[in-house]
């Protein structure tokens, strides 16, 4: 079974995204921030991020470049990272994808396009 990791400060968008997952047959792991993601990422092998931009703590750009640069996250390195924000402009969205995000999603979001984009990332 495929594992996803969401972080999110938003309980309302991580239970919208493990229940729209976890019908499809993915196993969803959650974290309400990115440093609270890093813990996750440093002990579960992952298949795909899900993280929104804006969180407390540390935002999902910050996350997204530990894990990417960190040796200490090494066996999760090339793991695809898709950015989800209500942020639209296009600076973070270059940004993210500078850094190694393999989508950009702007929220409100339909569930079908989370689970689509998860779908044709770990395909």
């Amino acid at each position: 079974m495929k594992k996803v990791l969401t972080v999110d400060d938003s309980v309302t968008i991580r239970m919208v995204i493990k229940r729209t997952l976890a019908q499809a047959g993915y196993e969803v792991l959650e974290a309400p921030n990115g440093a609270e993601a890093l813990k996750l990422i440093e002990n579960t092998e992952l298949h795909l991020v899900i993280s929104d931009y804006n969180m407390p703590v540390m935002n999902g750009l910050e996350l997204m470049t530990e894990v990417k640069n960190n040796p200490a996250y090494k066996k999760n390195k090339f793991i695809p990272f898709v950015m989800l924000t209500a942020v639209m402009g296009e600076d973070l969205k270059q940004k993210a994808l500078e850094v190694g995000a393999r989508a950009y999603l702007v929220k409100p979001f339909q569930p079908q396009q989370v689970l689509e984009m998860v779908q044709k990332l770990l395909a």
